[in-house]
């Protein structure tokens, strides 16, 4: 990376994350999803919410120990699933045309819900 992309991290207040810097804005610049694993209290959720917004995208959060169907995706299009199809109206609480979605708490997950969170990934 140039160096106009260097302390990006440190300019919106993450601190310490310096090595990761060019691996977080790489997999963020190609739309890859980037999976962040750490003890609790560290600021995983902080840090993807910071690096949204520093690229100027939509952010959302869920605490997939609490979340479900209707809170993740949105509400089902009717006119969609009478035509034999599945379409979710979109909104500012779902995970639809945002460019940060962040799944907490995954390994907690109700049982039900594991297998979309797995399609999501």
């Amino acid at each position: 990376m140039t160096s106009n992309y260097k302390n990006i991290l440190h300019n919106i207040g993450i601190l310490g994350y310096n090595e990761f810097e060019p691996v977080l804005f790489a997999n963020a610049a190609l739309h890859h999803n980037i999976f962040i694993r750490s003890a609790h209290g560290v600021g995983k959720s902080t840090i993807a919410e910071l690096i949204g917004k520093a690229l100027g995208g939509t952010y959302v959060y869920f605490d997939c120990a609490k979340a479900n169907t209707l809170a993740l995706l949105g509400i089902p299009d009717q006119k969609a699933m009478e035509n034999g199809g599945l379409k979710f109206h979109a909104d500012n609480s779902n995970i639809f045309d945002k460019d940060v979605v962040v799944l907490d708490e995954l390994p907690r997950a109700k049982k039900e819900m594991q297998n979309l969170y797995l399609e999501i990934l």
